[in-house]
């Protein structure tokens, strides 16, 4: 009896799942088209929401069979061949047998190939962590390519998201260019013809190329995140824009950063010239236009970060307008704070927002700070005394001056994240005249070193005889920190950034050229020595370089030496007379 009950429930189960496999297959059934293309039936609603949402396997990627035929052959089983494929690959790469590593790769693709997640992940393994077991540097190169166009292999699977384009970028510029052997990274791309020829089938080849020393893979890097910029805003293949994964300020910087990068590099290989000062203005230009771009804070309200003294104005402003409604409150609330205040922070109050240098808004940051705190709060309770006729209107007032104290908060807090006003002043330093000096004397006094010329020296024409005096390592440095330290008296903020810490590093190579030449390491008289005491005195920045203290007191234990030591030997020449000889009376 039992054995019928339990034979008859099995069939009810069965009859189900098969009667519920009827509404499931209507539900799904998919879209069916005319000899025109033109949808004829739109399907069941799955079919309906896996299109709205670009699900189905033909909008996210294009159809691989090879990739489906494995999916199959999982028998639901994905996620355990997965994890499979995953442990034989760390396998493979910690015994370091590379071929069996690279079929697994291809084979857990093939598997996972819309999880962008996996290709970023294996193409760094490939590019950072697979290239460094080799101790050849053009194997590790090899490998580094290896990562990147293993990602490209990933792009027909995911074509309607930009995130493997955006590492494309990364790495194609960070890797090449960071890296400890970026100097042999570089050369060997510029002449890696195979290599220029695959990127070409994804990016205009032409706008790498189009470099005076050669094909540069910082461009390489732009052509990349412009096509994910493009991707965003204009789509591809009709299809419509594609959604934006990444937060917008990080997207749209990324793009510009790779000019400034490229700049950097080159100037530490070649003497600037006018290429160069077009490719800082360039990528002046382009830093500028991502500060006026629109970024997004919250529906309905965009800033940009080149707005920050505009959005600062308008608070100002506002906040005059609610001191006419509620006159005098302002100062019953901030009376105490503002006696505590210098006179040049009391005119800084009082002075318009947008006749402000950057240099002078953020002092009245500060004096606001110490005034404020909670800026909104004070303008909150200010608001509350309004008489009852003019609530409506301070309400408004209030509103607005919430609205605008929002953006000029944010354009500071976006500002600072990509260190904006350093870079736009560099960049906008380095393609002057000026700036270009200075790079060019850096580069001739490393050169000078590496040929060991460290002091001056004369040099005499074989033709006319003439003796000329020409510069060693050493007046060369001179020369370059000379015009930084105009530049930074003309750019003062220039002192406490990326900028400045290159100088450093060339005031350190300059300390070992003196001290080469017999030179005493450190001058007492150094032309940067008050940007030095400054940078460690305001910003708590340690350069490792002497401060204005440490000159003093080794010019003292100098002089304080030179006072007790021994006199020095007097220089006295004796001259010894012949003695004489006694006359011989028997001669």
């Amino acid at each position: 009896m039992n054995q019928s009950k339990s034979f008859v429930r099995k069939v009810i189960y069965i009859a189900l799942v098969g009667g519920l496999l009827i509404p499931l297959s209507l539900v799904s059934r998919p879209a069916t088209r005319d000899d025109k293309n033109a949808i004829r039936d739109a399907g069941g609603v799955l079919s309906s929401l896996r299109d709205d949402y670009e699900l189905s396997q033909a909008r996210l990627s294009e159809i691989d069979p090879g990739s489906e035929t494995m999916k199959l052959a999982s028998l639901g089983l994905r996620g355990v061949a997965v994890n499979i494929l995953w442990m034989q690959a760390l396998e493979a790469q910690e015994k370091k047998q590379w071929d069996t590593f690279s079929s697994t790769l291809n084979s857990l693709v093939k598997i996972q190939p819309n999880f962008i997640k996996v290709w970023e992940y294996q193409g760094h393994n490939l590019s950072y962590n697979t290239s460094v077991e080799f101790d050849d540097y053009e194997q590790r190169y090899a490998w580094v390519k290896k990562g990147i166009e293993f990602l490209t292999k990933g792009i027909p699977y995911n074509r309607r998201d930009h995130r493997i384009i955006d590492s494309l970028g990364f790495f194609s510029g960070n890797k090449f260019g960071n890296a400890d052997e970026r100097v042999q990274y570089r050369r060997l791309f510029r002449n890696d013809t195979p290599f220029l020829d695959e990127m070409s089938k994804f990016v205009n080849i032409n706008n790498v190329n189009n470099c005076d020393y050669g094909p540069d893979h910082w461009l390489l890097a732009y052509e990349w995140y412009d096509r994910s910029v493009r991707m965003v805003e204009s789509g591809i293949d009709g299809t419509g824009p594609v959604e934006r994964r990444r937060k917008e300020m990080l997207f749209y910087n990324y793009r510009p950063a790779q000019l400034r990068n490229m700049a950097m590099s080159l100037q530490s290989e070649f003497r600037s010239d006018e290429y160069l000062a077009s490719l800082w203005d360039r990528a002046n230009q382009e830093w500028v236009e991502f500060g006026n771009r629109p970024l997004t804070v919250f529906a309905g309200i965009e800033v940009t970060m080149e707005n920050l003294l505009r959005s600062a104005a308008a608070v100002q402003s506002l906040r005059n307008r609610l001191d006419v409604i509620v006159p005098g409150e302002r100062n019953r609330l901030l009376g105490q704070k503002i006696s505590t205040l210098t006179d040049e922070q009391r005119l800084l109050l009082g002075r318009p927002v947008d006749s402000l240098t950057d240099e002078e808004f953020e002092s009245l940051r500060v004096v606001q700070q110490i005034l404020y705190g909670d800026e909104l709060e004070i303008d909150r309770q200010i608001a509350s005394q309004a008489p009852p006729e003019k609530q409506k209107e301070t309400e408004e007032l209030f509103k607005k001056l919430a609205e605008e104290s929002v953006k000029m908060e944010t354009a500071n807090h976006f500002r600072s994240t990509v260190n904006y006003e350093h870079w736009k002043m560099q960049s906008g330093v380095e393609h002057t005249e000026k700036g270009i000096a200075a790079r060019q004397a850096e580069f001739d006094a490393l050169a000078l070193r590496d040929r060991a010329i460290f002091d001056e020296f004369e040099q005499r024409d074989p033709i006319t005889g003439e003796v000329k005096t020409l510069p060693g390592s050493i007046q060369k440095f001179d020369e370059a920190f000379t015009i930084w330290s105009e530049i930074m008296e003309e750019e003062p903020k220039l002192k406490f950034g990326p900028m400045f810490d290159d100088i450093v590093t060339s005031i350190s190579k300059y300390m070992v050229v003196r001290s080469v030449a017999g030179e005493d390491p450190w001058p007492s008289d150094f032309i940067l020595q008050d940007i030095i005491d400054t940078r460690s005195k305001d910003s708590q920045v340690s350069d490792d370089l002497p401060l204005s203290s440490d000159v003093a007191e080794r010019e003292a234990k100098r002089n304080k030496d030179q006072r007790y030591r021994m006199p020095k030997r007097p220089d006295i020449e004796f001259v010894l007379e012949a003695e004489s000889v006694p006359e011989d009376d028997d001669q």
